[in-house]
């Protein structure tokens, strides 16, 4: 059994079920809300997912763009 290609699977499982949970919160907190009390907190959450995106997909391309990647030992 290849336990890395198990692990990976169980790790995508794992940052899918995030997600949803995720999504599921954001719909129920804000996009459900029938008043305004959570309006103001809609910049500043937003704000956030934005700064979290570009900081995974700059780490993505600054790994993606390494020559040495798989020069290391361990692999």
């Amino acid at each position: 059994m290849n336990y890395r290609t198990s692990t990976a699977v169980l790790g995508m499982l794992v940052i899918a079920s995030l997600v949803i949970v995720a999504v599921g919160s954001f719909v129920d907190s804000f996009a459900l809300e029938a008043t305004g009390a959570t309006e103001h907190l809609l910049a500043p959450v937003l704000g956030t997912l934005a700064v979290a995106a570009l900081v995974v997909l700059g780490l993505a391309a600054l790994g993606s763009r390494s020559r040495r990647w798989l020069a290391n030992p361990y692999w």
